[in-house]
């Protein structure tokens, strides 16, 4: 790059690693999982939106991708799966050090969304996804996993206008960009499931660069 187009290095906006959450839909959604459960030391909080449990895919290697993706087509998407298989996969991981212990996982607040007439990704998925949290969260923390199943989405994130309009879909629908309009705010639901009540928006518009 051209010194004239040199970037300006990201700031320190000494935020706390501690604090940190992980929320994304679909393909992300299982990433999200995945990252939280390996590093569950430093995520506070999880939003799963139609994603599936930890290791679903079982990939180990890349000697494995073949299988891997057939898993992550197949059963991840629809099932069947067995729950057993995945809590086993993370007790052996955190075991050897692979991943953090499993004893911050229990710590985390958990939101697992599906919307019912999803048709990318079905009810097992998120199901085991919700299973796989609540061996962990235990009887003590239960009530830090949030299962919403109740709102009418297609595969999608879900936002709080009620209507369709430019880069908004239907609430039902199921295709690109994937944002459905179900009059449900379901970013803020996230964030104030993870971080508790949350501070009022600030007047005017937004502003400043990325």
């Amino acid at each position: 790059i051209h010194p004239a187009q040199a970037q300006e290095k990201l700031a320190n906006y000494n935020a706390a690693i501690g604090e940190s959450s992980i929320s994304v839909v679909s393909s992300g959604a299982f990433m999200a999982v995945q990252f939280a459960t390996a590093w569950s030391s430093v995520i506070r909080g999880v939003g799963v939106v139609a994603g599936g449990p930890y290791w679903c895919a079982k990939a180990d290697s890349f000697f494995g991708f073949g299988t891997s993706l057939s898993n992550a087509l197949g059963p991840c998407l629809q099932g069947p799966l067995d729950v057993n298989d995945f809590i086993a996969k993370a007790d052996a991981e955190a075991a050897s050090g692979a991943i953090d212990p499993l004893r911050f996982v229990s710590r985390q607040k958990v939101y697992i969304f599906h919307g019912y007439n999803d048709a990318v990704v079905g009810p097992a998925a998120t199901d085991a996804a919700a299973a796989f949290y609540r061996h962990y969260l235990g009887e003590a923390n239960r009530g830090n996993l949030y299962y919403q199943t109740a709102v009418g989405a297609g595969h999608s994130l879900v936002v709080a206008q009620d209507s369709p309009s430019a880069g908004l879909n239907k609430c039902n629908e199921n295709k690109t960009p994937f944002i459905d309009a179900c009059g449900h705010d379901q970013a803020g639901i996230i964030l104030q499931h993870i971080y508790g009540p949350l501070n009022r928006p600030g007047p005017g518009p937004l502003t400043g660069t990325m």
